[in-house]
């Protein structure tokens, strides 16, 4: 009686996640119908995928690369045809994964239930959410949930360093090489998926900052080895998901995406406009 009571206190935080899909999320079925930002280049390529493969190569007018981002649309058509319903249920569950998986990382980390339900109650809250749930073609979705694996494994990865004290190059390779395809994929999808060398670089320098103020030194050498191999592991993802587009280009290729310059204005510019978001 004792563990069905702790079962089911643990499945409390899992009830409550899918109680906030439903009423967040879950709508987007009903009445879906095409807007017109939803692009119909993903019907194209769904349409096309096995005897066009233009979406393998750079985009030339725009200056674009993101093939998995096309082979994911492609995958969807092949499931529910020209289906706005259809899309939206598999953009739905994406989304209720994606929940899942903050709330595991976060609890995992914190040790603490009421820190995961925050996590999950920003990410809901979120001024992107709203657009991404309710409109079909983006690809930000895709790339958060690839993104938050490779977290995944990082974190798996310094949890079984701490607890084994001899070898581990066997899962290095294993961590690591998920790491990378998560990596890899994540580019493949919108190339702004470059933010996880950030992650790499900032959680190795607090990890080599708390070797020196802090005790337990061993731990933080283990988080250091882990954000380490993080941080190498996207940084060669990265450059395995571009290799392809600096190879097969073309000499011609447009730059109307990717050759705006970045200033001071446009940062101050689109800070104020997040925040009255």
């Amino acid at each position: 009686m004792e563990k069905k009571g702790l079962l089911l206190k643990k499945m409390i935080p899992y009830a409550g996640i899918l109680i906030v899909w439903l009423i967040f999320v879950y709508p987007s079925l009903f009445n879906a119908g095409w807007f017109f930002y939803d692009i119909p280049t993903s019907i194209k390529h769904g349409k096309n995928m096995i005897n066009d493969f233009s979406w393998l190569l750079p985009n030339n007018n725009v200056g674009r690369y993101f093939p998995f981002y096309w082979l994911y649309q492609g995958v969807i058509y092949r499931m529910v045809g020209e289906s706005p319903s259809g899309y939206y249920m598999i953009q739905s569950v994406l989304i209720f994964l994606t929940t899942l998986v903050i709330f595991k990382i976060v609890k995992q980390v914190t040790e603490n239930n009421i820190y995961a339900v925050i996590a999950v109650f920003m990410f809901y809250s979120g001024s992107p959410f709203a657009e991404n749930a309710y409109t079909l073609g983006k690809s930000e979705p895709l790339v958060l949930i690839l993104i938050l694996s490779s977290i995944v494994f990082y974190i798996k990865y310094y949890y079984f360093i701490s607890a084994k004290e001899n070898s581990y190059k066997k899962e290095i390779y294993i961590y690591g090489g998920a790491i990378i395809l998560s990596t890899a994929l994540g580019v493949w999808t919108k190339e702004t998926s470059i933010v996880v060398i950030a992650f790499g670089l900032v959680g190795s320098a607090v990890a080599l900052y708390g070797n020196y103020v802090k005790e337990r030194k061993v731990q933080k050498s283990l988080l250091l080895k882990a954000n380490l191999m993080y941080l190498l592991s996207s940084v060669v993802g990265i450059a395995i998901a571009r290799l392809p587009f600096y190879v097969f280009r073309s000499p011609e290729l447009g730059k109307s995406y990717t050759s705006y310059p970045i200033t001071i204005n446009l940062i101050v510019n689109n800070l104020k406009f997040y925040i009255k978001q």
